[in-house]
C-alpha cells in the first residue's frame, strides 16, 4: 500500500513474499484477456536473460489459470489429479525445483497468477502453502486496485466496452436491454419513416411560362369553355 504505482508495488510484493515464504523465486502474472503478462519477478535480473525460463513460468501460470486451481508439482499424496505438464517442464529447467501456482481471485474474476519456486530439497509444507494463500488473499485487493488505476486510457475504454457488451448479451440487466432496443427502433424509424409535412403560409401560384394569343384585329370571345384552374388537354 505504501508504493505509489502498481509496478513498484508488484515488485515489492514478490520480493517480500520470496523472503517470507523462503522461495528461490516468486513471479506474478496478470491476466490479459486470454493471455498472461508477466508483471513482476523476484530476482528479475537473472530471469531477464533467460527467455526460455520466462516462457516456462508463463505457461505454468496459464496451466493453473485454465484449471482454476492451485497446482503443486510434484503433487502431494492424496490430492486430486491435476494437469501439471507445464509445471513439470519448469521444474526440469530449474533442476527439479518444487513449483506451486496460485490463481488470484477478486471481485468475481481471476485477475492474476502467483508462481512460487523452491529447491528440490525444500518442499512446501501445508503451513507454507497456507501462508502463501493468506498473504495472497490479503494483498490481492490492493494489487488489483493499483493495477486498475494504472491502466492507460485506451485500455479503460476497451474494457468498459467489453463489459457493457457482456451485460447486453448475457443474463440480467433487462432495463438496459430494453433501452437499447428502444434506441435502435427509434433510429430505424428516423431513417426509414416517411410522411407529409404541412406548413401553413400565404402563397401565390404562378405559371413558370406565360403565353399570350393575340388576334390581328379587334373582336370578341365567342366561347370560354374552361376557367382558371380547370384541367385541359394539350
Amino acid at each position: 500500500l505504501g508504493e505509489a504505482d502498481f509496478q513498484t508495488a508488484a515488485m515489492s510484493f514478490v520480493a517480500e513474499l520470496a523472503a517470507a515464504a523462503d522461495c528461490d523465486r516468486v513471479s506474478l502474472g496478470l491476466v490479459r484477456g486470454q493471455a498472461i503478462d508477466l508483471a513482476a519477478i523476484s530476482h528479475s535480473v537473472e530471469v531477464g536473460e533467460k527467455m526460455n525460463l520466462t516462457s516456462a513460468i508463463v505457461q505454468a501460470m496459464d496451466e493453473a489459470l485454465l484449471q482454476r486451481r492451485e497446482v503443486l508439482y510434484p503433487a502431494a499424496e492424496n490430492t486430486d489429479i491435476l494437469i501439471d505438464r507445464n509445471h513439470e517442464h519448469l521444474s526440469r529447467l530449474q533442476n527439479q525445483a518444487i513449483i506451486a501456482s496460485f490463481p488470484l481471485f477478486h471481485q468475481g474474476r481471476y485477475f492474476a497468477v502467483l508462481t512460487c519456486e523452491r529447491p528440490a530439497d525444500h518442499p512446501f509444507s501445508p503451513h507454507d502453502l497456507n501462508l502463501v494463500r493468506s498473504v495472497a488473499a490479503l494483498v490481492s485487493p490492493a494489487l488489483e486496485n493499483k493495477q486498475i488505476n494504472a491502466r492507460p486510457l485506451w485500455r479503460v475504454l476497451k474494457e468498459a466496452g467489453v463489459l457493457q457488451l457482456e451485460r447486453l448479451t448475457g443474463t440480467g440487466y433487462v432495463g438496459r436491454k430494453l433501452a437499447l432496443l428502444l434506441g435502435i427502433a427509434a433510429l430505424f424509424f428516423a431513417l426509414l419513416a416517411t410522411g407529409e409535412y404541412r406548413l401553413a403560409a400565404e402563397t401565390t401560384l404562378e405559371g413558370s411560362v406565360r403565353r399570350a394569343v393575340v388576334a390581328p384585329f379587334d373582336g370578341y370571345i365567342d366561347q370560354a369553355p374552361a376557367r382558371a384552374g380547370d384541367m385541359v388537354s394539350k
